[in-house]
């Protein structure tokens, strides 16, 4: 009886910790790795150029970076004091939309959008090393990214070169686009 207390409790303080800050991030893309339905290209409408339709560069808007802070309150009782911080404080959010230039007859959806950094300090792993995936309304796809900021003292401002493009259930891959994140 006593393990499955001790086990209890470990696993009370491991789960309450993992879900005091929890936040909707970008989830993994997962290709299916079966062939997706190419859209005809110029030269099968009569026209000239390329038969089907190439997977398209992205277009990126970075909507809102948001840096972390470590707030602190005090609380004393006594010669006793205590020092919270607020759980998700600490977190740097970055959120930007993916969309397809209006040339194009695919569907966002299609595609799951692969970001790296080309040049630029980050502060913690902001990206992950595959492709992501979200919700996709209006035709633009939300991106949200958290990562473990630094105190407000260690801080720089970010200016980051990435580059984004692409990619199909096949894997195939587009051509891609280079953007900037800079906080002002």
């Amino acid at each position: 009886m006593m393990k499955k207390v001790i086990c209890f409790a470990i696993v009370s303080l491991y789960v309450g910790n993992v879900f005091a800050c929890s936040f909707m991030v970008s989830k993994g893309f997962q290709p299916t790795l079966k062939n997706w339905e190419r859209h005809p290209g110029p030269a099968q409408q009569g026209g000239s150029g390329d038969y089907w339709e190439k997977i398209p560069k992205p277009v990126i808007e970075v909507k809102e970076i948001t840096r972390g802070y470590a707030k602190q309150e005090q609380s004393c009782d006594g010669d006793i004091c205590e020092i919270t911080y607020d759980s998700c404080n600490d977190a740097g959010t970055l959120l930007m939309e993916a969309s397809l230039p209006k040339s194009s007859t695919y569907q966002v959806k299609e595609f799951g959008v692969y970001l790296r950094i080309k040049s630029g300090e980050q502060p913690d792993e902001i990206f992950p090393e595959s492709p992501v995936y979200s919700r996709v309304e209006n035709g633009k796809m939300a991106l949200f990214f958290a990562w473990l900021d630094q105190p407000k003292s260690q801080q720089k401002p970010l200016n980051l070169t990435v580059e984004a493009f692409f990619v199909a259930n096949d894997l195939s891959i587009g051509p891609s686009m280079t953007f900037k994140i800079e906080q002002k």
